[in-house]
């Protein structure tokens, strides 16, 4: 937007959503970044995932990146009828992960965390990131599925990073620990982190979402985004 938060001059104006992780402002930044090179004065709003959702199906949001189907499908569901899914910009998928430094021996599955050797040697929090979060709602699922053995899934109480904090302040003290986490996201670059097999599909791994542009209609239909740039 122009400097004094308004409408820039002779440009259309769109509201692009964002969702409040790592990698969705990073990808929401290249989408932006887009649309201001096609002609457009772009104005960002940031919320968690089904916040969002809510805001654009009640057309306060033209358009968001989201990842589908697995992870966001379910609350698209309900205004789908009433947007566009454009291409994907990337294949993003969920896993449940430990350090390298676990033995692949002693952990190769999701179900090997129920053995009591095993579980007696792990943390028993398991720390997640938004309860908004499609990993949030599989790794609920992946906790009854595959056998509690006193482990508890947990969201965070204010933001993400508290699930970032605690994997990396366990591998600084080289605890046994399970990261519910996904791809594309930063700590890749900093730690190794083994998937562990997920034979049910618990976390919806086996066919990689689309992270895709969902554009509502009603902003295509009166102009406000040309259908050129669809």
């Amino acid at each position: 937007t122009s400097p004094d938060g308004g409408k820039e001059a002779g440009k259309p104006k769109i509201i692009q959503g964002v969702i409040d992780l790592t990698f969705h402002h990073a990808a929401g930044a290249v989408l932006r970044k887009v649309l201001q090179e096609e002609g457009y004065d772009v104005e960002q709003i940031v919320l968690p995932h089904e916040a969002m959702y809510k805001e654009q199906e009640k057309g306060k949001v033209d358009l968001l990146l989201g990842w589908l189907e697995g992870s966001h499908g379910p609350y698209l569901d309900s205004y789908r009828d009433k947007t566009l899914v454009l291409n994907r910009f990337y294949e993003p998928y969920c896993y449940w992960g430990v350090p390298d430094y676990v033995p692949e021996t002693a952990v190769s599955v999701i179900s090997d965390l129920a053995k009591p050797d095993v579980a007696a040697k792990f943390e028993k929090t398991i720390q997640g990131i938004t309860p908004g979060a499609g990993i949030s709602r599989f790794s609920k699922e992946a906790v009854e599925v595959y056998g509690r053995r006193g482990f508890e899934f947990l969201t965070c109480k204010q933001s993400p990073k508290e699930c970032f904090d605690a994997f990396e302040d366990g591998v600084a003290k080289d605890k046994w620990l399970v990261i519910p986490h996904y791809h594309p996201q930063y700590l890749h670059s900093k730690y190794k982190i083994r998937e562990l097999a997920d034979p049910r599909n618990v976390m919806r791994g086996r066919v990689k979402d689309d992270c895709s542009p969902i554009l509502l209609r009603s902003s295509v239909e009166s102009g406000r985004i040309r259908q050129n740039t669809v």
